[in-house]
């Protein structure tokens, strides 16, 4: 195999306009939950940290 091995998980995320209901984008989801769990552990060492 060559390239850059595949992640773990895949995931697509649809938005969709609230009026309409028409599809509005297709987010990358692998990104979408990169940066939550980014987030997430920024929050616990946040709360760890605090007096």
């Amino acid at each position: 195999m060559t390239g850059a091995p595949l992640p773990t998980r895949q995931a697509v995320v649809g938005v969709f306009d609230p009026v309409t209901g028409a599809p509005a984008a297709l987010l990358d989801g692998t990104i979408v939950t990169a940066a939550r769990v980014r987030a997430v552990g920024e929050d616990i060492a946040l709360a760890r940290s605090a007096p």
